[in-house]
Formats: C-alpha cells, structure tokens, sequence
C-alpha cells in the first residue's frame, strides 16, 4: 500500500497554545487529540489541501500558510507523510468534524490523549522550545512587550516575505517613514512572486525615496530566487544563502516566520544588551556582535519571536542611545549599566568617519521645455535610477568643469558656461553632495545609445525611478 500524503495546520497562539481537535467517539481513535488536517487528494499541493481541511473540519480561513518540515510515520498498517505548516488564522472557529477544539499546552494534556502521529509533531515543536518554561523576569519582560508594543503593520504576521520586507526597508531608515511606503509596496507586490515578476524599473520606482538602493536590487534578486526555490528557507543557516540577507535579517525571519530559536541583534539589541549584560567591547566589531548574540542566545525563552521584538522595541523606545528612560524599562532591576551608573559609558561604538563634501554641478539641459535624463549606471552611487547630468569636483568650478567634460564626452555637447540656478545638498552615507545647478540650451540633442537617457517635459519625471537627491532640485520648481 502505497503512503498517504496529509496537509497539517500548526497555529499558534503568542502564549503558545496549540490549536487541537478531539475525535468524536464514534471516529476510528475517538477521544484522541489532533492537529486539524487531512489527506491530500490527487493533483492538490499541500497547502491547497490544508485550506480546504482546515475549511471542511474547523470552517477557518487561513493566511500565511508557510511549509516548516515534513515527517514520515507508520501506524503498522499505513504510512503517512505529514506535511507540517504553521498557519494563522483569520476568522472564528467552529468544531465540524471534531467533539471539540482546543488551544492546548502539553501540560494541559494527559499523557497518550494525543494521536499517535500528532505526538510526533508535538515532539517536533517541543525540539524548537516552543514549550520551555520561562524565568518569572522573563515573563514579566514579554508581558511589558504585548502590552506596550507600537501598533505597526509588519507585526503580528507569520508571512515570511512581509516580515523580510519590513526588516529591509527599516534598515537605515525610520519607521515612520517606513509605514507609508510599506503598505503602498505591498499594494503594488503583494505576494513575493508578483516582486519577482515585477520590471526592475517598477521595483525602483516603487522604491523612490527611501534611499539605499542597493536594498532594493537584492530585495528583487531575493525574490527571484525564492520564487524560483518554491518557498523562503526555514532556517537562518539557508537564509544567509539569500542575496542581500545578512546575520539580522536572517535571524528575524527565522524566529519570526518560523519560530527558530535564534536571536536577532541589530543596533537597537547591541544597546540594550550592552547595558543590560554589561559589555565593554566595541559594538561596532563582529567579535562583540556574535558574542552577544550568544549571550542572547543562553536566554532565549520560549517565545522567541516576541523576545526579539520587545527587545528591538526596547530599544527604540525606551533604552535610547541618549537620555535612557529607566523608570518605564522592564529590566531596570537587572540592568547593569543603571546599577553601576554605567549608561553613559555603555554601550562602547566606535565612531564613524564623517561623511566626506564633494562639490556637485547639475546640468539642466533644456530642449525646448523638455528636459534631459540619464540613467546611472548599474553599479555605483545610485546605480540603474534617473537623474539628471552631473560633474564632480573638489571646487564648485571643478566640477562645472567636469559636467561640461561630460556633455562632450557622451553627447557631443559643446556649451559655454551655464546659466547659475538653485543650490542643493544631500547627504549619503559617505559623502555629501554640495549641488549646484546650471541650465543650457540646446536646440537638438544628439541621439546616443549610452549612457540611457530620455528628453522629457517636467511633468513625466513620475514615470522614471528618481532619488531623493535629484528630487530636491525637482522640487526647487525652477527648472
């Protein structure tokens, strides 16, 4: 007899309880307890045959169903294949098949109430700590977190590409501004196929803004290969394979989506580790960041998911870099920094160099009442978005110079000087560029393969993925 294939549904709840169906008496091993599911039928894909289980048994629709692993078990006389999910669901639950559900902790159970395969699954989650009793100041430290949490629209979801999303765009920018552009790029992707699938033009452009954009290249190459994978990695260990997923962003998609006991350190847990365990390294050097994390690592709790956020929310909020509100912190009382009048001095960062001046000129070139746009080139400062022509120098009158070079160089364009217009500056992360516009007018422009360029009125530039830089001078409205 050939094996049976079975769709099963991990939901779980933030403290931890497992939702379970009792067999009906009547049913062969009535009175057992079991993860609602059932038998994949012919041509369906696991997940297709869970909803429609978790549909027919318990009348739930579910959401960000994610594959976790998949178990063999024989009962003598059939051989199963469990494909294990977690799931969450969004609507009420009603017992159809079953006498009754459940939300169960093992201790709730009495031994050998649980079928024989299910017991395998509880074993399974049993192995990741999902049931570990946890330390009373640990309770009270994820208690602080449920109940002081910012409501933010990345939160409370399993999905392993909204949760990926949401770290990327959060790094090196802030979550107000993140929120807006969050929801907007889920409207436009809402599914990691859809981002793969997308024109890289649209990608920046949905990306306008933000800055980085380098992020977003390996946000579009990580959705092709995941795309092309059939589904996220489970573990951090295959996360890392990921283009543009790093030690962070690995470990908050893993105990996120997946519930892999794993912590996850950005800058904000550095800070509080550094206080609350007292560590007087340089955080800013890999040595110390892995060694945190295995500090963290030793007290992982079981709920690891929500041990990360409040300890990211923590430090967003209260255990700020300057001027730390101690009296509102849930680890006051066991905090080394406070009670060895250590906050100012933890935690140890060595300083970043400053950002180096660079003189930019800006070529607005007219023709007519269009303009011209260059596309950057693919690798670089803001490689592969549109801008207009520029020249770089130590001096305002080097780089004039550079940017006359240019429109030579790669148009053909003789032009005297430029007519002086608005200033601008922008920073980036190494540099900052000291802009200056000037305007030329051309009658014609000569029709060139590269660099990419467009002749466009003002009003079109939405059409093109435009970064904040160039938008200031946009936004001037003198051109």
């Amino acid at each position: 007899m050939g094996k049976i294939e079975v769709a099963v549904g991990i939901a779980i709840r933030e403290d931890g309880a497992v939702l379970l169906g009792q067999r009906k008496e009547s049913m062969i091993h009535g009175g057992k307890w079991e993860f609602p599911g059932g038998k994949i039928e012919a041509g369906e894909m696991p997940s297709e045959a869970l909803i429609r289980e978790w549909k027919e048994e318990v009348d739930a629709d579910l959401t960000h169903i994610q594959f976790w692993k998949k178990l063999d078990y024989s009962y003598g006389d059939r051989d199963l294949i469990l494909y294990l999910h977690f799931c969450e669901i969004t609507s009420d639950i009603t017992a159809i098949v079953h006498q009754e559900l459940r939300w169960c902790h093992p201790s709730d159970l009495e031994e050998g109430s649980v079928l024989e395969a299910d017991q395998l699954i509880y074993k399974a989650l049993i192995k990741r700590d999902l049931f570990d009793t946890d330390e009373p100041a640990m309770v009270e430290f994820l208690h602080w977190y449920r109940e002081n949490a910012r409501d933010l629209p990345w939160r409370n979801t399993r999905d392993p590409y909204r949760i990926w999303l949401s770290e990327i765009m959060l790094q090196q920018t802030r979550v107000e501004t993140v929120i807006d552009y969050y929801c907007r790029f889920l409207e436009k992707f809402p599914l990691v196929e859809s981002l793969a699938k997308a024109p890289e033009e649209a990608v920046m452009k949905a990306w306008e803004g933000l800055g980085y954009y380098s992020r977003a290249r390996n946000l579009h190459a990580c959705a092709k290969e995941v795309t092309k994978r059939g589904a996220f990695p489970t573990s951090k260990r295959e996360l890392l394979k990921l283009p543009g997923i790093g030690d962070y962003t690995s470990g908050a998609i893993a105990s996120f989506a997946f519930l892999e006991r794993v912590p996850a350190v950005d800058g904000n847990v550095l800070r509080v580790a550094a206080r609350w365990l007292g560590i007087w390294e340089d955080i800013m050097k890999p040595q110390t960041r892995s060694g945190i994390a295995s500090l963290l690592m030793e007290r992982l709790p079981k709920d690891v998911a929500t041990f990360n956020q409040a300890m990211m929310e923590l430090g967003a909020t209260i255990c700020k870099p300057k001027n730390p509100d101690c009296n509102r912190c849930p680890l006051e009382g066991d905090c080394y920094a406070k009670w060895h009048g250590e906050l100012s001095e933890l935690p140890i960062k060595s300083k970043k160099k400053k950002p180096k001046r660079v003189e930019v000129a800006v070529g607005l070139i007219h023709i007519g009442d269009r303009l011209l746009m260059v596309k950057r080139p693919s690798e670089g400062l803001l490689a592969g978005l549109w801008g207009f022509p520029i020249g770089e120098g130590e001096t305002q009158e080097a780089a004039h110079a550079a940017l006359k070079d240019y429109l030579e160089e790669h148009f053909d364009l003789k032009v005297m000087a430029g007519r002086c217009g608005e200033s601008a500056e922008h920073v980036f992360t190494h540099r900052i560029w000291m802009m200056k516009t000037y305007h030329f007018e051309v009658s014609k422009m000569p029709e060139v393969a590269y660099p990419v360029n467009r002749v466009l009125h003002a009003s079109e530039f939405d059409q093109l993925a435009i970064p904040t830089a160039f938008q200031k001078i946009i936004k001037k409205g003198s051109l």
